[in-house]
C-alpha cells in the first residue's frame, strides 16, 4: 500500500461500525477469531464500502444499483495516491474517469484526498444517473 493510503493493515471494524452502524449486521468472526465480512456477499461488501467512504472520506450517501461493480476502496485509493506522486502541483489536477461507473469511486477519493476535479464518462445511462446522485447527495 502507498504510504499515504489511509487503509493500512486490517479493517478496524469497531471504528467503522461507530461511523456506519449498518455494517455491524455483516461482521462475522472467521476461523482465526478475527472480525471480517463475507467478501463473497455483495451486500456485505457494499456495507463495508459505505462505512469506509463515510469514515475516511466523509461520504455519507453512497448507494449503487445492485447490478453494478462494487470496487474495493483501499486499492482504488492506492491508485489515486500513486497518480498524485506523478504530479508536483497536486491541487490543480483535473481527471478524466473513462467508465466512471455507478460508483464514481475515483472522483470521490481524488476530490476528498487532493481536492481534484473530475470529468466522468460512461456509456451506461443508469451508471451516470447513479454517479450523479452520489455527487448531488454529497456536495
Amino acid at each position: 500500500m502507498h504510504p499515504k493510503n489511509l487503509h493500512q493493515g486490517r479493517y478496524n471494524f469497531p471504528e467503522l461500525i461507530k461511523t456506519s452502524p449498518a455494517l455491524k449486521s455483516f461482521v462475522i468472526i472467521n476461523k482465526f477469531g478475527d472480525e471480517t465480512i463475507n467478501f463473497d456477499d455483495p451486500q456485505s461488501v457494499r456495507a463495508l464500502n459505505q462505512a469506509i467512504l463515510h469514515h475516511f472520506y466523509g461520504i455519507k450517501h453512497w448507494e449503487i444499483p445492485p447490478h453494478f461493480l462494487c470496487p474495493p476502496i483501499p486499492g482504488r485509493a492506492d491508485y489515486i495516491h500513486h497518480i498524485a506522486d506523478l504530479f508536483p502541483d497536486k491541487k490543480s489536477l483535473r481527471g478524466l474517469d473513462i467508465g466512471v461507473g455507478a460508483n464514481c469511486i475515483y472522483p470521490l477519493i481524488g476530490h476528498k484526498s487532493y481536492g481534484w476535479s473530475f470529468v466522468g464518462s460512461d456509456i451506461e445511462s443508469d451508471a451516470l444517473k447513479s454517479a450523479a446522485k452520489i455527487l448531488k447527495e454529497n456536495d
